[in-house]
């Protein structure tokens, strides 16, 4: 199956990421550079990868909102408007040949499950149960939390996982 074209960028409605292991996650902080901070994926692994984020309310209720295309070596913000103490994401490779098959690089360790859609955007509510035709994959928990004042950068590369916080202006 063909992965459908998917806009660069998520609007706050309708929200527009891969399993052969060794992805190096880091998560930055970064100084406020505008009214509104950002969560930005950078790819620097080979082929593009989509990204899927899920957020808890004031409710205590998730949301689960995909898919951002980022290519390789480029960077792309997720949304301006989110503000959340703590986040959880999944990426996804396009399918690519490796070692004579055809495979699906996926990162997202299991700190929590949510509510996707395979092929298709998507934006759940209640998404930490399985809502409409959704199924439910793992996300990677990020503790550092997103403002206005506080935006986090995390860098997907083809190495061994890891997450690094900095303080909000480092």
């Amino acid at each position: 199956m063909k992965w459908p074209q998917r806009s660069g960028r998520l609007s706050r409605r309708a929200a527009g990421a891969a399993s052969l292991a060794l992805a190096a996650i880091g998560a930055f902080s970064l100084p406020p550079s505008a009214a509104n901070a950002d969560v930005i994926f950078c790819n620097k692994f080979e082929y593009r990868f989509y990204v899927a984020i899920a957020y808890q309310q004031q409710d205590g209720a998730f949301i689960s909102r995909g898919w951002l295309n980022v290519d390789p070596e480029k960077c792309a913000s997720f949304d301006s408007a989110l503000t959340a103490n703590g986040f959880y994401y999944r990426v996804e490779s396009v399918p690519f040949r490796s070692g004579g098959r055809t495979v699906t690089e996926t990162w997202g360790s299991g700190d929590g499950t949510f509510a996707i859609l395979e092929k298709s955007n998507f934006n759940f509510w209640q998404a930490q149960s399985k809502p409409l035709n959704s199924t439910m994959a793992a996300f990677t928990k990020e503790d550092a939390a997103v403002s206005p004042e506080h935006s986090v950068r995390i860098i997907i590369t083809s190495s061994k996982p890891a997450t690094q916080n900095g303080a909000p202006g480092r």
